[in-house]
């Protein structure tokens, strides 16, 4: 983690006299009785919590405490593919860090909750759309990402459709589709890019003109 500056030093010098009263007052003794360097500690460690990390800093701390959060995911998941549920959430972990580029210490934890509950949800849903489907198989791309594979023809379609969204629609909206085809929510959606509800919708009615002008999207009167 980072080094306190002088100023954060103070501050918990601050902080811990007042940790030290509350004791003294919650236990009905004097502030004497109360160990100072205890208060210390607590109270560094209440100013870490808000610090701000980079995602290397989060990696870091992650690679020094594999088997506690190992455990939230075998907490949250214990199915046969644990080794793709883990992938996919650091990679969704990357994509959050690339979008806010910091996050507060007191969330390391959280964050990598959130996302494996996150990556759960998708994972279960390609599974779940594979076996509706038997012409649909899953495997990994040269990324590592699962994916469905179908036959030459499907895929061949869907290639030439990708290129063809990329070529109308903006970085974003085409993560707004994606996010879309995976079942997400426009609530759940506004969350992970960290923008409005507000935002959300606009992005689809404009994404939506973008296709009926394409040929792509056709209204029910068309």
């Amino acid at each position: 983690m980072k080094k306190f500056t002088k100023e954060q030093t103070h501050q918990a010098m601050k902080l811990a006299h007042v940790i030290r009263s509350e004791a003294a007052q919650n236990l009905n003794c004097k502030k004497s009785d109360i160990d100072f360097s205890i208060c210390l500690k607590q109270a560094y460690s209440q100013i870490q919590e808000q610090q701000e990390i980079t995602y290397q800093e989060w990696f870091n701390y992650y690679q020094e405490n594999k088997k506690y959060f190992y455990g939230i995911l075998y907490k949250k998941y214990k199915g046969e593919d644990t080794e793709d549920i883990l992938q996919l959430t650091h990679q969704k972990i990357m994509e959050y860090f690339n979008r806010k580029g910091t996050i507060k210490f007191i969330h390391r934890h959280k964050i990598f909750e959130y996302m494996v509950l996150d990556s759960i949800k998708k994972h279960n849903k390609i599974i779940k759309n594979s076996s509706h489907n038997p012409s649909i198989s899953t495997g990994f791309n040269n990324q590592q990402e699962r994916i469905i594979i179908t036959d030459d023809t499907q895929k061949q379609n869907i290639i030439n459709l990708k290129i063809t969204l990329q070529e109308i629609l903006t970085s974003k909206q085409l993560e707004i589709v994606s996010l879309l085809e995976e079942g997400y929510g426009k609530t759940e959606i506004s969350s992970l890019l960290g923008i409005s509800r507000e935002a959300v919708y606009k992005s689809i009615r404009l994404i939506r003109k973008k296709l009926i002008a394409a040929g792509i999207y056709k209204t029910e009167t068309a």
